[in-house]
Protein backbone atom coordinates (compact mmCIF):
# COMPACT_ATOMS: atom_id res chain seq x y z
CA UNK A 1 0.00 0.00 0.00
CA UNK A 2 1.58 3.16 -0.83
CA UNK A 3 2.93 5.37 2.25
CA UNK A 4 -0.71 8.46 1.51
CA UNK A 5 -3.06 6.26 1.00
CA UNK A 6 -2.28 4.80 4.23
CA UNK A 7 -1.78 8.23 5.76
CA UNK A 8 -5.63 8.87 4.50
CA UNK A 9 -6.85 5.64 5.21
CA UNK A 10 -5.85 6.01 9.13
CA UNK A 11 -7.94 8.86 9.85
CA UNK A 12 -8.86 12.60 9.92
CA UNK A 13 -5.63 14.45 7.82
CA UNK A 14 -3.04 15.91 10.08
CA UNK A 15 -0.29 18.06 9.56
CA UNK A 16 1.96 14.88 9.70
CA UNK A 17 1.01 13.93 6.33
CA UNK A 18 3.58 15.96 5.27
CA UNK A 19 6.53 13.92 7.07
CA UNK A 20 5.48 11.80 3.35
CA UNK A 21 6.20 14.27 0.99
CA UNK A 22 9.12 15.43 -0.19
CA UNK A 23 10.56 19.09 0.44
CA UNK A 24 9.90 20.37 -3.04
CA UNK A 25 7.31 18.23 -3.95
CA UNK A 26 4.23 19.26 -6.67
CA UNK A 27 0.54 18.31 -6.99
CA UNK A 28 -1.05 18.83 -9.46
CA UNK A 29 -4.79 19.08 -10.24
CA UNK A 30 -7.78 20.51 -12.76
CA UNK A 31 -8.81 22.29 -9.67
CA UNK A 32 -6.17 24.29 -9.60
CA UNK A 33 -4.89 26.79 -11.96
CA UNK A 34 -1.00 26.53 -11.43
CA UNK A 35 0.44 23.20 -9.39
CA UNK A 36 1.12 23.52 -5.87
CA UNK A 37 4.35 23.34 -5.10
CA UNK A 38 5.97 22.30 -1.40
CA UNK A 39 5.74 20.32 1.52
CA UNK A 40 3.51 22.41 3.56
CA UNK A 41 1.34 24.17 0.50
CA UNK A 42 0.57 20.13 -0.54
CA UNK A 43 -0.08 18.98 2.57
CA UNK A 44 -3.10 21.44 3.67
CA UNK A 45 -4.34 20.86 0.43
CA UNK A 46 -4.24 16.97 0.71
CA UNK A 47 -6.24 17.69 3.94
CA UNK A 48 -8.44 20.06 2.91
CA UNK A 49 -9.46 17.59 -0.41
CA UNK A 50 -10.34 14.55 2.52
CA UNK A 51 -12.39 17.16 4.74
CA UNK A 52 -14.47 18.63 1.65
CA UNK A 53 -15.34 15.07 0.78
CA UNK A 54 -17.71 12.73 2.50
CA UNK A 55 -15.41 10.81 4.38
CA UNK A 56 -12.46 8.71 2.80
CA UNK A 57 -14.40 6.17 1.19
CA UNK A 58 -12.65 3.25 -1.23
CA UNK A 59 -9.58 3.38 -2.61
CA UNK A 60 -11.01 0.53 -5.56
CA UNK A 61 -7.79 0.28 -7.27
CA UNK A 62 -3.89 0.79 -6.57
CA UNK A 63 -1.49 -0.45 -9.12
CA UNK A 64 2.53 -0.13 -8.66
CA UNK A 65 3.33 0.95 -12.45
CA UNK A 66 7.03 0.99 -12.08
CA UNK A 67 9.45 1.19 -9.12
CA UNK A 68 8.59 4.79 -8.31
CA UNK A 69 5.18 5.31 -9.65
CA UNK A 70 1.69 4.05 -8.11
CA UNK A 71 -1.67 4.66 -9.59
CA UNK A 72 -4.67 4.64 -7.68
CA UNK A 73 -8.05 4.52 -8.45
CA UNK A 74 -10.82 5.97 -5.35
CA UNK A 75 -14.70 6.50 -5.27
CA UNK A 76 -16.67 8.20 -2.85
CA UNK A 77 -18.94 11.13 -2.39
CA UNK A 78 -19.34 14.58 -1.67
CA UNK A 79 -22.71 16.39 -0.58
CA UNK A 80 -23.68 12.32 -1.03
CA UNK A 81 -23.07 13.12 -5.12
CA UNK A 82 -20.83 10.13 -6.60
CA UNK A 83 -16.95 11.49 -6.86
CA UNK A 84 -14.17 9.58 -7.96
CA UNK A 85 -10.48 10.45 -8.44
CA UNK A 86 -7.89 9.01 -10.77
CA UNK A 87 -4.32 9.52 -9.15
CA UNK A 88 -0.71 9.01 -10.33
CA UNK A 89 1.75 8.85 -7.19
CA UNK A 90 5.72 9.44 -8.30
CA UNK A 91 7.59 8.90 -5.39
CA UNK A 92 11.53 9.94 -5.24
CA UNK A 93 14.60 7.63 -4.71
CA UNK A 94 13.74 7.96 -0.69
CA UNK A 95 10.42 6.81 -0.76
CA UNK A 96 9.10 10.28 -0.29
CA UNK A 97 6.07 11.73 -2.81
CA UNK A 98 8.08 13.96 -5.01
CA UNK A 99 4.75 14.53 -7.49
CA UNK A 100 0.62 14.26 -7.20
CA UNK A 101 -0.99 14.73 -10.29
CA UNK A 102 -5.22 14.09 -9.98
CA UNK A 103 -8.19 13.95 -12.09
CA UNK A 104 -11.74 13.93 -10.72
CA UNK A 105 -15.33 13.13 -12.05
CA UNK A 106 -17.89 13.54 -12.92
CA UNK A 107 -18.11 17.07 -13.62
CA UNK A 108 -21.06 18.37 -11.30
CA UNK A 109 -19.51 16.79 -8.29
CA UNK A 110 -16.02 18.41 -9.24
CA UNK A 111 -17.47 21.98 -9.26
CA UNK A 112 -18.94 20.91 -5.86
CA UNK A 113 -15.64 20.14 -4.52
CA UNK A 114 -14.08 22.87 -6.45
CA UNK A 115 -15.99 25.66 -4.44
CA UNK A 116 -15.85 23.89 -1.07
CA UNK A 117 -11.84 23.38 -1.56
CA UNK A 118 -11.62 27.47 -2.19
CA UNK A 119 -14.01 28.37 -0.07
CA UNK A 120 -11.85 26.85 2.42
CA UNK A 121 -8.24 28.44 1.11
CA UNK A 122 -9.91 31.87 1.07
CA UNK A 123 -10.57 31.73 4.67
CA UNK A 124 -7.27 29.52 5.17
CA UNK A 125 -8.75 26.84 7.03
CA UNK A 126 -6.07 24.46 7.45
CA UNK A 127 -9.37 22.06 7.24
CA UNK A 128 -12.76 22.67 5.04
CA UNK A 129 -15.29 20.78 6.65
CA UNK A 130 -18.31 22.70 4.55
CA UNK A 131 -21.29 20.91 6.93
CA UNK A 132 -19.73 22.68 10.53
CA UNK A 133 -21.47 25.35 10.91
CA UNK A 134 -19.17 26.75 13.52
CA UNK A 135 -15.01 26.98 12.61
CA UNK A 136 -14.56 27.80 16.31
CA UNK A 137 -15.47 23.95 17.06
CA UNK A 138 -13.13 22.38 14.65
CA UNK A 139 -10.29 24.50 16.91
CA UNK A 140 -11.33 23.24 19.85
CA UNK A 141 -11.14 20.22 18.76
CA UNK A 142 -7.69 20.65 17.62
CA UNK A 143 -6.54 22.25 20.86
CA UNK A 144 -8.03 19.16 22.73
CA UNK A 145 -6.52 16.98 20.28
CA UNK A 146 -2.82 18.62 20.94
CA UNK A 147 -3.16 18.39 24.80
CA UNK A 148 -3.97 14.58 24.44
CA UNK A 149 -0.41 14.21 21.89
CA UNK A 150 2.06 13.91 25.15
CA UNK A 151 -0.13 11.28 27.14
CA UNK A 152 -0.84 8.76 24.51
CA UNK A 153 2.49 7.46 24.16
CA UNK A 154 3.87 7.30 27.77
CA UNK A 155 5.83 4.18 28.70
CA UNK A 156 4.02 3.41 32.28
CA UNK A 157 0.16 3.14 32.51
CA UNK A 158 -1.83 5.70 33.79
CA UNK A 159 -2.24 5.52 37.65
CA UNK A 160 -5.60 4.12 37.03
CA UNK A 161 -4.17 1.43 35.46
CA UNK A 162 -1.66 0.26 37.57
CA UNK A 163 -2.24 -3.60 39.64
CA UNK A 164 -1.89 -3.17 43.10
CA UNK A 165 0.18 -5.71 45.59
CA UNK A 166 -2.01 -8.52 44.76
CA UNK A 167 -3.29 -8.20 41.48
CA UNK A 168 -6.56 -6.61 42.32
CA UNK A 169 -7.57 -3.24 40.85
CA UNK A 170 -10.18 -1.47 42.91
CA UNK A 171 -13.23 -0.18 41.14
CA UNK A 172 -12.81 3.00 43.11
CA UNK A 173 -10.40 3.61 40.30
CA UNK A 174 -12.24 3.44 37.20
CA UNK A 175 -14.67 5.89 36.61
CA UNK A 176 -18.22 4.90 36.16
CA UNK A 177 -17.61 1.35 37.49
CA UNK A 178 -19.58 -0.16 40.02
CA UNK A 179 -18.82 0.10 43.30
CA UNK A 180 -17.23 -2.82 44.95
CA UNK A 181 -16.53 -4.74 42.42
CA UNK A 182 -12.74 -5.95 41.72
CA UNK A 183 -11.07 -7.05 38.19
CA UNK A 184 -9.59 -10.82 39.52
CA UNK A 185 -6.77 -11.56 40.15
CA UNK A 186 -5.10 -13.42 37.36
CA UNK A 187 -1.74 -15.16 37.42
CA UNK A 188 1.24 -12.99 36.10
CA UNK A 189 3.46 -13.61 33.44
CA UNK A 190 7.38 -14.72 34.42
Amino acid sequence: MHPLRKLREAGPPTVEQGAALLEDVVFNSPLLVRPLEGRDVVARAIAQSAHSRDGVRDYVLEQKLDERTTFLRWKGTIDGRKLESLELLVDGPDGLLVERTIAYRPFPSVNIFRDQMRAGLDQEEFVTIPALPNAADWDAFEAAREALLPNLSRATPAERYKVQAHGVVAAAQHPGGTPGVTIAERPRPL
